[in-house]
């Protein structure tokens, strides 16, 4: 039975070439099919086995918690699968360095937590509960943004402007009656100076 998992998990790196390759009579004995996956997917070599650690040591936080922890666990079954062996210390040192120092918090939540215990599964496990945490708050955060931008469009298109013409001032208008340009044309900008019976001015 676990030669039957580590080969399913083989699958995960399996490339289209592997796939003829495959028959019935691999499908139905589970030693035939390790093997031949082996073979195909050339697991024990250290060529293939540097290949996946490269693509695992260049994952980096892009932002975005889950897909972060998504990329990494597919890396590990990966790893896993070739049979690079690592202490799990090592691995779960590798995978906190990866966070950036504004989540320095997180880790320290991650570290001190003695449910851990150094696994990059447990570690992983305990990313993802924070990532689920992060996303209510996140869309609560951006909604009231929304809804606060949706509510000042909707103020500025509901202003009425208010207009002083004709050598009267309007009341509605935001200015008091002094300030009107209307009765008191002197105090127009000196570009308006021209004609200010014909200008209006802006509530």
């Amino acid at each position: 039975m676990p030669k039957l998992k580590r080969a399913i998990s083989s699958a995960i790196v399996l490339t289209p070439a592997c796939f003829p390759r495959i028959g019935d009579e691999e499908m139905e004995n589970t030693h035939l099919l390790w093997s031949k996956l082996t073979n195909c997917v050339a697991s024990s070599t250290f060529n293939s086995q540097a290949r996946i650690w490269s693509r695992f040591s260049k994952i980096t936080y892009n932002g975005n918690l889950r897909s972060f922890i998504s990329e990494l666990r597919q890396s590990l079954n990966k790893i896993k699968t070739v049979g690079i062996e690592v202490g799990t210390k090592t691995f779960a040192f590798a995978i906190l360095t990866k966070l950036p120092n504004d989540l320095n918090s997180l880790i320290d939540k991650v570290t001190l937590n003695t449910g851990t215990q150094g696994s990059p599964d447990a570690i992983l496990n305990l990313l993802h509960d924070a990532a689920l945490k992060e996303e209510p708050f996140k869309s609560s955060v951006e909604s009231n943004i929304d809804s606060r931008m949706a509510l000042n469009r909707e103020t500025f298109r509901s202003k009425t402007i208010h207009y002083c013409s004709n050598g009267r001032h309007n009341p509605l208008a935001s200015h008091p009656p002094e300030r009107c340009w209307q009765l008191h044309p002197k105090k127009h900008p000196d570009r308006y100076q021209k004609d200010a019976k014909t200008n209006y001015t802006f509530a």
